[in-house]
């Protein structure tokens, strides 16, 4: 019997320190994304709610799970993948952030969480070490690339050795307990002026794209531009670029960067586009999307014909949340990704077969099951004209 998770409650508001977080979404036993394998009935969940700082506007889990269990090899298993979604994300954060005119051939580039060396591969030529620090890496050189395994916090001694001129993060700050502590020990570990280059689910577009089924364990924190210009201006740094990318992850990031020192081409001045109250704009895109869910839940349980899903998403747990257990509903869920054929997800009852399998027909309902990638699912599902298709109307 597979015991539950030990769980830690976070009090403090991750920019500002302060006890003063507003509860504005409670999760009752939220079950856990991304967790592929032989289905279990009696997988653990976990209660979670959805905490904002009034003074930061940065929102955050009230429940941290702890990283042994959220982050195991037998239960988590990402790694940045060269798909042409994932070259075109990556190209965007080199391409906003200005990354090429910023390094050069005497930059030394301490990237966090990496896992692989995608990125560090597309900058060759701009630096003359690259460090990728990642717990699911072992040390090796690889030349002028190199891999440290562990945590960052764990690598400060190294850091000091290395001295950084340029820190980058993608997709790292939304996983971290406390964003600012990390980012503090990084600068007190370097003695010269760094460059601070970091990518992350933007909260304004996830609203905006009633993607809140991208709330989930491991993503502790949910930044957007008003919020991660708060945490730099408390660091004592100064932005340098800010800019979205509405084909990002979970309906959109965000790439900023910033400094510790003088001398750079600050954005002078910048501050992001005002806004309406926080609280109130989450309240309307929490009714909106629970609008949502209800009317795919809807549809599913009231289709009197054969019933199936198509994308076998990360996030498929948290939707079938959402809709009330009207995933688990359909027959299978078709996946155009061999690897996944004949596979399951440990705590939803759906089994994952290869789209060869699908017969179109007009007594067929197919569910878009990747949130991820709405458009791109749906598109591929016009070859199966006879069939009635349904998704989220907003991604």
């Amino acid at each position: 019997m597979m015991l539950p998770p030990k769980v830690y409650e976070r009090r403090k508001s991750i920019v500002t320190g302060k006890e003063n977080l507003i509860n504005v979404w409670d999760l009752p036993s939220l079950p856990f994304t991304e967790f592929f394998g032989e289905y279990n009935p009696k997988f653990p969940k976990v209660d979670q709610a959805l905490m904002m700082c009034p003074d930061s506007g940065v929102f955050q889990l009230q429940f941290e799970v702890e990283p042994s269990f959220l982050y195991h090899p037998n239960n988590y298993n990402f790694r940045t993948l060269t798909t042409p979604k994932i070259e075109n994300e990556l190209d965007f954060f080199i391409r906003s952030s200005h990354l090429n005119s910023i390094l050069n051939s005497k930059s030394r580039v301490l990237e966090i969480g990496g896992n692989n060396s995608v990125l560090a591969r597309k900058l060759e030529g701009f630096y003359s070490h690259y460090v990728v620090c990642d717990p699911i890496l072992e040390d090796e050189d690889l030349g002028n690339i190199f891999y440290w395994k562990g945590l960052i916090e764990d690598n400060l001694v190294r850091v000091e050795e290395l001295q950084p001129t340029v820190i980058i993060g993608r997709h790292v700050l939304e996983h971290v307990t406390s964003p600012l502590e990390m980012l503090q020990a990084l600068i007190d570990s370097t003695s010269a002026p760094v460059i601070f280059v970091f990518e992350f689910p933007n909260f304004r577009l996830m609203q905006k794209r009633q993607r809140l089924d991208a709330v989930f364990h491991q993503h502790l924190n949910y930044f957007d531009e008003n919020s991660i210009v708060r945490l730099i201006e408390i660091l004592g740094c100064q932005v340098l670029s800010l800019e979205s990318n509405h084909k990002g992850s979970n309906g959109g990031s965000l790439v900023v960067s910033f400094t510790n020192g003088g001398g750079f081409n600050h954005a002078a001045g910048f501050r992001p586009t005002d806004s309406p109250s926080t609280l109130e704009t989450f309240s309307v895109s929490l009714s909106l999307f629970q609008s949502e869910v209800k009317l795919l839940e809807d549809s599913i349980r009231s289709w009197k014909g054969k019933r199936a899903g198509f994308g076998a998403g990360l996030m498929l747990a948290t939707l079938n949340y959402h809709t009330r257990g009207a995933i688990e509903d359909l027959s299978c869920i078709y996946d155009d990704d061999p690897g996944k054929s004949d596979t399951e997800y440990q705590n939803i009852k759906a089994k994952i077969l290869h789209s060869s399998n699908l017969v179109d027909d007009e007594s067929n309902l197919l569910v878009v099951t990747s949130m991820e990638n709405q458009r791109a699912i749906r598109n591929r599902l016009k070859e199966y004209f006879k069939s009635t298709v349904v998704g989220f109307q907003s991604n």
